[in-house]
């Protein structure tokens, strides 16, 4: 599972790279409705994560928690 580390912060990022929000989903590939699920849940795919990252050319890391769960280590 993928978790935003900060949703103010990513919001903060996305305007502060000259996007709406809506414009920002669309030039990543992704609908408005995704974006607004992230910021409502908190969590994503790491197939969004990497977009959102790339889109603004940062690290996953900046924006998202990676938590894995294995077997027996639950």
């Amino acid at each position: 599972m993928i978790t935003l580390k900060n949703v103010k912060y990513l919001r903060e990022q996305i305007l502060k790279n000259g996007y709406s929000f809506a414009g920002f989903a669309k030039s990543i590939g992704i609908s408005r409705s995704c974006l607004d699920k992230l910021f409502s849940r908190g969590s994503t795919s790491a197939q969004t994560a990497k977009r959102i990252a790339d889109g603004l050319k940062s690290e996953m890391s900046e924006f998202f928690l990676i938590n894995a769960c294995s077997k027996g280590h639950e």
